[in-house]
């Protein structure tokens, strides 16, 4: 079967029209569709009833008309060499169905169509040669028939809005009939709220279903808190990423993209968040979180015993706890005692403590007199035993305990607590010093070689002139027996009752009356322990 009289692109289908001899005379015409590769999927030939129709004009068999269908010219064997005109409807569901109409006129004057959908009809009775064109031929179709067109897509994209308003949707193919499935029939529809929709648009060639989902993007709401305080080299970790799902845009002041980060330096953050439903800025101080300072909690005195002491701890931004497991800011104490509490933060803590003390008054610390050598000097010591504070003041301005005497001199000390005051007196005098008894601590009186033979005391050992008026030096062996008592200056030879004692420790005792001419201290005893040695080798 020969194709190719005349092709056609109609509707995404390749239509190529034919005809074909019957019996070596007859002509029937028909189309066939064709695939790519030039192989017939469909063919349909062209009748009238049960008819051929025969075509006398090669070549002009076939027209596509500009409003849709085939129109086939040719005249029915079976009735004779008459003209006849056949309108094709590729709208039907069976392929196409041949439209049997019949003519008006012919040849230059234009040719109206009407369906009458069954049997063919025609007028007149023309010759076989007649050669009427195609292009003086127009025709047009009282049944409606176009060219069919399945459905235009929509192809909807998803989608995000910002809540309180709306998204609009217009469907072009106005051919076509409209089904939302909300049940709406509106070619342009406006949605504001979130959810999944589906379209529905049908003609006569088909049906074509689009579905696609709206999202609501919340407004942005505030993501940062307002102060932020940290201890020294802490970090703080930042999430301001917004709930919803859209495209945000995160830009901070320090030159930072991103709703996350993490900050260790003190400062002001400003982050400026924005999307499609607009903007908004959040400012973020954060400032170091101060350690705890000392209190430095004081001593208490009381100048009795204490019935009632509170201790207040002002700064109420630490967290207190006491020895006892109290952790009051306030507490109150009602006995003497060392008290301990320990004062922390997030940050760190420390421990401080106070004592509570009864306090007495200044007692009487000084000598009445004091003497110091010639030439020397004398500190003065005026400290109080207890503990608590007391205030020192000479009367020569001096502040102070303690003071330096290089003169003879009366001095007086006025010495304060919070218990009350005293003023002591004391006299300085300066003293002759110029006699000094130096005792040895050994002698060999056994050997007599004329050194060390005899222990006694020497009274210029460092000063002369040191007259004695009176005086004793007197032995003990350690059982107390007194084995010596003569002056100073006679001395001891190791011997009792003619006798040499043995070798060994003896104790010696030594008192002194010095002449008058001799200034300071005249009365002077000294004892110790004494060691008598054989010096034999």
């Amino acid at each position: 079967m020969p194709f190719g009289s005349k092709v056609e692109w109609i509707n995404q289908r390749l239509m190529v029209s034919f005809n074909q001899t019957s019996n070596g005379s007859n002509w029937s015409n028909g189309f066939a569709e064709i695939d790519s590769n030039g192989n017939p999927i469909s063919v349909r030939l062209v009748k009238f009833n049960t008819q051929s129709f025969e075509n006398h004009l090669a070549g002009l068999n076939v027209g596509n008309s500009g409003n849709g269908g085939w129109a086939f010219i040719g005249s029915n064997a079976a009735s004779g060499a008459n003209m006849s005109l056949s309108l094709l409807n590729p709208c039907d569901s069976s392929f196409c169905t041949i439209k049997k109409t019949k003519f008006n006129a012919v040849n230059n004057t234009p040719v109206s169509l009407t369906s009458n959908k069954g049997s063919m009809y025609y007028d007149g009775k023309f010759a076989t040669n007649l050669s009427p064109s195609m292009k003086n031929v127009a025709f047009s179709q009282s049944n409606d028939c176009v060219a069919c067109k399945e459905p235009e897509p929509t192809k909807f994209n998803d989608t995000t809005i910002c809540v309180d308003a709306a998204s609009t949707y217009s469907i072009r193919d106005y051919s076509s009939s409209v089904l939302w499935s909300d049940g709406d029939t509106s070619h342009v529809k406006q949605i504001k709220i979130a959810g999944i929709f589906t379209l529905k648009l049908t003609n006569s060639c088909g049906v074509y279903r689009d579905t696609f989902e709206i999202k609501t993007l919340p407004p942005l709401v505030k993501a940062l808190m307002s102060n932020v305080q940290i201890c020294a080299g802490e970090t703080v970790k930042i999430d301001a990423k917004q709930a919803g799902t859209g495209m945000y845009n995160y830009v901070w002041n320090d030159g930072f993209n991103g709703p996350q980060r993490d900050i260790i330096q003190p400062g002001t953050y400003i982050l400026k968040t924005s999307s499609i439903c607009g903007n908004r800025s959040d400012t973020l101080v954060i400032s170091l979180k101060l350690s705890i300072k000392p209190i430095q909690l004081k001593d208490t005195i009381f100048c009795s015993v204490p019935s009632l002491f509170t201790q207040k701890i002002r700064d109420y931004s630490v967290n207190v706890l006491w020895t006892d497991g109290d952790t009051s800011h306030i507490k109150t104490f009602t006995s003497t005692g060392k008290y301990y509490v320990n004062l922390f933060n997030s940050c760190g803590g420390y421990t401080d403590s106070f004592e509570i003390i009864k306090g007495e008054l200044p007692v009487k610390v000084l000598k009445d007199n004091e003497y110091f050598c010639q030439g020397s000097w004398i500190t003065l010591k005026g400290r109080q035993p207890s503990k608590e504070k007391f205030d020192y003041e000479w009367d020569n301005g001096v502040k102070g305990p303690e003071l330096v005497a290089k003169n003879k001199s009366t001095f007086t000390l006025t010495t304060r607590n919070v218990c009350g005051s005293r003023t002591d007196l004391v006299n300085v005098f300066i003293a002759n010093c110029d006699c000094e008894i130096c005792i040895p601590n050994a002698f060999t009186p056994v050997n007599s070689d004329g050194r060390n033979d005899v222990f006694k005391p020497s009274l210029d050992c460092k000063y002369t002139n040191c007259l004695v008026k009176e005086s004793y030096m007197r032995i003990y062996n350690k059982w107390g027996e007194k084995l010596h008592d003569a002056p100073v200056t006679e001395g001891w030879d190791g011997t009792f009752m003619g006798n040499l004692v043995q070798e060994g420790e003896y104790i010696y005792l030594v008192h002194i009356v010095f002449d008058s001419q001799v200034y300071g201290n005249r009365i002077q005893s000294k004892s110790g322990v004494l060691t008598l040695l054989s010096g034999k080798n």
